[in-house]
């Protein structure tokens, strides 16, 4: 009887040794790549640079024994898992402590330039990084990152890498640290600033372990990972609607864009650019940074999304549209949650292959004629917000309705230079290629659109909430391409 068990390869020491040059040459790599570009080295409540981390941290290659680097060799068939590995190892020996916090309104807070002033020190800023570089220590890290003193501002570039790297930052840090100046309890959660402010949307979902602390650093739970804390993460849900499984290990990506644009319509910056910029690393883009921009920074943001989402539901808001492309919002802020049943970017419904490109938004529609008729009687005569529209047959596909525009129209627009319609969005998708499909007794999103006649391009009309069409039969029909303008 044969034995097919296999004992594991014990490394040679030339091999022991082979893989340890490639942890030296790895460090220095995760050193400039892994880690933050600059951090405060608790024990001398110093700010230091990668070149200066490297001599610092060195000794730690020191401490990987032997059997940790044959462990490592048995789990990587592959080099670029042996690489993988290396970089895990390193880092469950380099630990470093991130703050997510909200910053004093009279920016009392150190800079990296004023950090080791004797003025710096007398700060409430500087107090609050004392309190937590001492919880950093606690949690066994020497090193800690804070986004007031970490960062050289006066430096367009470096600025630029951490904003485009602060997701990674806070996914790779040992322990996030959350500083909730105005809470002592979890039921304080409803009322604290730091859940309406836009840069700690990533600073929640990011980390894979977090630990909350309130008023005069009383930590909120007793546990020591607060994303593993059961009560900790249903009052999270209650105040941030974000499920408790993207809590506890959120993708980043752009799959289900549009409830990741929920969870930040509430929250605020207080640049305007900044609304953009702190949900690239949410949405796995890189973009430039342009702080001056304005709103275009959500426009540019979104155009990126698109190239790589499937999800017609991005088109669904209501509220003000983006000053560059009628078809997509002007800031999280317009987008709602959708009503059930409708399942956010279901698979089987609507045109996953729109495109944006100069022409503006292309996307295929499932179209009904319908007519439009203004009823609002608080119009004034050269204007008219309040329309009601209805099958354009005697069909009876949909009951009518009222819609309110965004932008009120002249009288005249209802005449006969116009055919109106609307697009259902959310079809169902047939086998057969160029169809769709509603059906009796389900509810709808459309697009209230128009186009003078003979023309192609139609034009969708801003509403202040969105359309939903409550289908009264069955109707297949040949979808119809709606191209978008941009403005």
């Amino acid at each position: 009887m044969s034995d097919d068990t296999h004992e594991p390869h014990q490394l040679s020491d030339g091999e022991i040794k082979k893989i340890r040059q490639q942890v030296h040459d790895d460090f220095r790599e995760y050193v400039f790549n892994g880690l933050p570009a600059r951090l405060i080295y608790i024990p001398e409540m110093k700010i230091l640079a990668r070149d200066k981390l490297l001599s610092i941290l060195r000794p730690v290659i020191k401490t990987i024994t032997d059997n940790e680097l044959q462990t490592v060799h048995q789990e990587s068939p592959y080099p670029d898992d042996l690489t993988r590995g290396i970089r895990n190892l390193l880092g469950t020996r380099i630990r470093y402590a991130i703050l997510s916090h909200r910053w004093f309104d009279d920016g009392d807070e150190p800079s990296l330039q004023t950090f080791s002033s004797r003025a710096a020190k007398t700060m409430a800023g500087y107090k609050k990084l004392l309190k937590f570089c001492e919880k950093a220590q606690e949690f066994g890290c020497s090193l800690a990152w804070a986004d007031t003193c970490c960062i050289d501002k006066t430096s367009s570039s470096e600025l630029d890498e951490a904003i485009r790297s602060m997701f990674r930052w806070y996914q790779n840090a040992h322990i996030c640290i959350v500083y909730l100046a105005e809470s002592t309890a979890l039921s304080n959660f409803d009322n604290d600033t730091w859940f309406t402010r836009g840069w700690t949307l990533q600073e929640l979902l990011s980390p894979t372990r977090l630990k909350f602390y309130g008023t005069r650093w009383v930590p909120i739970s007793g546990g020591s990972n607060d994303k593993e804390d059961t009560a900790v993460l249903d009052a999270l849900t209650r105040v941030t609607t974000i499920p408790e499984e993207d809590l506890r290990k959120f993708v980043p990506g752009t799959g289900n864009a549009r409830r990741i644009l929920v969870w930040a319509s509430t929250r605020r910056t207080t640049r305007i650019e900044d609304t953009a910029y702190s949900l690239l690393g949410v949405f796995d883009i890189s973009m430039s940074i342009a702080y001056g921009e304005g709103h275009r920074a959500f426009y540019r943001l979104m155009i990126e999304v698109i190239q790589v989402c499937y999800e017609w539901d991005l088109f669904l808001f209501s509220g003000p549209s983006s000053l560059y492309h009628r078809a997509l919002a002007e800031s999280p802020r317009s987008y709602r949650p959708l009503p059930p049943p409708v399942a956010y970017g279901s698979r089987h419904r609507g045109d996953e292959w729109f495109s944006i490109s100069k022409r503006g938004l292309e996307i295929r529609l499932l179209l009904f004629n319908v007519l439009a008729v203004p009823t609002s009687a608080n119009d004034t005569p050269e204007t008219t917000g309040d329309i009601s529209i209805s099958s354009a047959d005697e069909s009876g596909i949909f009951e009518q309705m009222h819609v309110k525009l965004a932008n009120p129209l002249q009288p005249g627009d209802f005449g006969g230079i116009y055919k109106w319609a609307v697009g259902v969005v959310d079809f169902e998708r047939l086998p057969r290629e160029g169809e769709g499909r509603i059906e009796e007794g389900e509810d709808y999103f459309a697009f209230l659109s128009r186009t003078r006649i003979d023309y192609e391009e139609w034009e969708q009309l801003e509403t202040c909430d969105t359309i939903y069409i409550h289908s009264n039969q069955d109707v297949t029909g040949k979808l119809t391409t709606v191209w978008i303008p941009p403005r």
